[in-house]
């Protein structure tokens, strides 16, 4: 995989990346509901955002996957480089070591 991606969490509310979480549910209203009680990732590569995660922790051990996106338009620019499943896997596996780290 590409060493120029970077998965982050959102700290600050103004950088959420709504333009992929609008793709996974109707509305900016509806994202709401789940997205301030959720961590937030993103996915960059050399500075361009190319996915997204929202993950809700419901328990000790139990969490849910609330909104998924990768960016369409970076599938066919880095095609080789990176995949849905690749990029996909890479932020749940970034959610899951942090949240260990806290337990």
């Amino acid at each position: 995989m590409d060493t120029n991606m970077l998965i982050e969490l959102i700290v600050i509310n103004s950088n959420y990346p709504w333009d992929l979480l609008l793709l996974a549910d109707p509305s900016k209203k509806a994202i709401e509901k789940y997205l301030y009680e959720s961590d937030c990732y993103v996915a960059r590569c050399n500075e361009i955002t190319i996915g997204s995660a929202v993950i809700k922790t419901k328990g000790s051990t139990v969490f849910e996957l609330m909104n998924m996106n990768i960016a369409v338009f970076q599938h066919i620019k880095i095609e080789g480089v990176f995949n849905i499943k690749k990029v996909s896997m890479q932020i749940i596996d970034t959610f899951f070591i942090q949240a260990y780290r806290l337990q």
